[in-house]
């Protein structure tokens, strides 16, 4: 039985490279073929090449972000002087491009004749369980994914093995439109809908990833001023309307300047009373921010430039 892996590849450290590596050589030593995929600002190393029979290299790495589909965190401050607030940060959405490469990998590989065509991640967690079930030609199987982020998935893409007819019906099935028109549909949850579709037939032995998920700083996305000033803490919104910020967690009385495209706005901020602060400059329009605290000038500019969108509720 003629075998390949299609492994979805994001390898931006050498910690990444290694792993993928290791997976390769473990795929390898199967007997199978193996096809890498990866966005082309990402070079694979010489080793990896040499070790893959196939690797493609896409411009492609569609990202989706606010108004299309993001993901939103947030945070309520329940006494300002002006009541409760939300402060909401939004961030991008990864499942569209990790569904996209899957989609890319299957149509390529499609174009050449296999009897078995395995999804991987590079970094899946290949066990002896996987690796009987690829000896014994286990094919139209999905796999739960192990516990992450305190949820258990039906379904993982860290391994799927297809015959060619399975692969080319749920490739045709992954489309950007049915992504974004089902905001509550993560990638592990449309793997679901393949089983209630009849494509795959559920196992039980839950699949694990080797690196796992980046640990967000989510203070810093509530902070502006988390590395520089721990009197208080600054939310600014990001958004169309004009700026508002939150001050909150106040710990000392402390006179502060914020100066927006050259104009000054003093507080005097106390302990224990936080603040929602309205101006009239527009956030797409700003130019200069600076913050002063104690006498100590502190340029916001570039870094409230380079914010996600926010915004204060």
């Amino acid at each position: 039985m003629k075998k390949i892996a299609l492994i979805s590849t994001f390898c931006d450290n050498n910690e990444k490279v290694e792993v993928l590596k290791e997976t390769i050589i473990i795929l390898k030593n199967k007997g199978m073929d193996v096809m890498c995929l990866s966005p082309n600002f990402i070079n694979l190393s010489k080793e990896i090449v040499e070790l893959s029979d196939f690797i493609f290299y896409t411009k492609e790495n569609p990202i989706s972000n606010w108004p299309d589909r993001c993901n939103v965190m947030w945070r309520k401050v329940l006494n300002t002087d002006k009541g409760e607030v939300s402060m909401n940060h939004y961030y991008p959405d990864y499942g569209w491009a990790s569904l996209y490469q899957f989609k890319k990998l299957s149509e390529i590989a499609l174009t050449f004749d296999y009897d078995m065509y395995c999804w991987f991640i590079y970094d899946s967690k290949i066990d002896d369980i996987i690796l009987d079930e690829i000896d014994n030609n286990e094919i139209n199987i999905i796999h739960p994914r192990g516990v992450y982020k305190e949820s258990v998935h039906r379904g993982t893409f860290h391994f799927i093995p297809m015959d060619k007819e399975t692969l080319k019906i749920i490739s045709n099935h992954i489309t950007k439109e049915k992504y974004l028109s089902e905001p509550s549909n993560s990638p592990e949850e449309i793997c679901g809908e393949w089983i209630d579709l009849g494509y795959l037939k559920p196992k039980l032995h839950p699949i694990h990833d080797r690196i796992g998920a980046l640990e967000l700083d989510y203070d810093l996305y509530f902070n502006l001023i988390k590395d520089k000033i721990k009197n208080f803490q600054l939310f600014i919104e990001k958004s169309e309307c004009k700026i508002r910020m939150v001050v909150y967690d106040i710990k000392t009385n402390t006179p502060i300047n914020i100066n927006i495209n050259g104009k000054d706005n003093k507080y005097n901020l106390k302990v224990g009373e936080d603040l929602l602060l309205e101006f009239e400059e527009n956030c797409l329009n700003v130019v200069n921010l600076n913050l002063k605290v104690n006498e100590i000038n502190y340029d916001l500019t570039e870094e409230y430039i380079a914010l996600d969108r926010k915004t204060i509720k």
